[in-house]
């Protein structure tokens, strides 16, 4: 039987309220993971190794801590963690989004059935304030095909969803350590460089936490290098040519750095997503 590891980063910042959720949940789902890694800010605060320490203790699952120093990035914290994963799959999970009960078990069964599969993800759901009140949702395509037509301009694999081989993971050089966001479009694209295959599931199997604090994270000069350098990767390897580069590179600059944050919302929420 195939095995899960759970990688959960966690900001050094966050509420124990919200990261003990999150672990409770875990063990709610159908299929309970083998491990746990909690890819942690060095330094971290006593309250919130207490509250890691107790979940392990309570729950019975195998929790692994490992560090990265603090302001790294999100690259560097998750290449670390996938290293102290053991098992055959990789689970990426973020802080404060709910999965659906049957995530793992879905993702899990998808993979051990599509043995040429490398990642599979899903779709998600987005919420602002109440998790009853969705107030988007963003569908990717289900083949691997048509993941990579889509990978052009935009992510295939909703990250948070993402279930991939560690095999597959390292094959593809593991998360860029260089990149403090965008670490995921850069994963996808060294995926494709690798001749590694994509799939989603058709089912909302997250529901993530959006809204106006995610929209402003995502702009400035500060996030457009990220995208920048992430755009670049794409051409290096291919997968886009000359001219839909300088297409990119200025339509990202507009929306990344030119635009208030209500019009960046506007244009994630009316043009890059399903609206409820």
């Amino acid at each position: 039987m195939s095995t899960i590891s759970v990688l959960l980063p966690i900001y050094y910042k966050e509420s124990v309220d919200v990261i003990n959720k999150c672990l409770n949940s875990i063990i709610s789902q159908t299929v309970r993971p083998n491990q746990i890694v909690c890819a942690l800010d060095d330094p971290s605060t006593p309250d919130i190794e207490d509250a890691i320490d107790v979940f392990e203790k309570e729950s019975g699952i195998k929790v692994i801590k490992c560090y990265c120093k603090r302001g790294s990035g999100l690259g560097a914290i998750l290449n670390v963690g996938v290293q102290h994963c053991t098992c055959n799959y990789i689970a990426r999970m973020d802080i404060d989004d709910v999965a659906d009960l049957t995530r793992f078990e879905v993702e899990r069964n998808y993979l051990d059935k599509h043995l040429d599969v490398d990642v599979v993800g899903s779709n998600i759901a987005e919420f602002d304030d109440d998790i009853n009140n969705i107030i988007a949702e963003r569908n990717v395509p289900a083949e691997d095909k048509d993941c990579k037509k889509m990978l052009k301009r935009r992510d295939p694999i909703n990250h948070m969803t993402a279930m991939y081989r560690k095999e597959s993971v390292l094959k593809a050089g593991n998360y860029s350590s260089e990149m403090k966001s965008c670490e995921d479009t850069y994963l996808w694209t060294a995926f494709y460089a690798a001749g590694l295959k994509f799939a989603n599931i058709q089912q909302n199997l997250v529901k993530v936490h959006a809204g106006q604090e995610m929209y402003k994270r995502r702009g400035g000069k500060k996030a457009y290098y990220y995208v920048k350098k992430s755009i670049d990767y794409k051409h290096q390897v291919g997968l886009i040519g000359a001219g839909e580069l300088t297409f990119q590179k200025m339509a990202n600059y507009a929306v990344l750095v030119l635009m208030t944050n209500k019009m960046r919302a506007f244009v994630y929420e009316r043009l890059l997503r399903n609206k409820r």
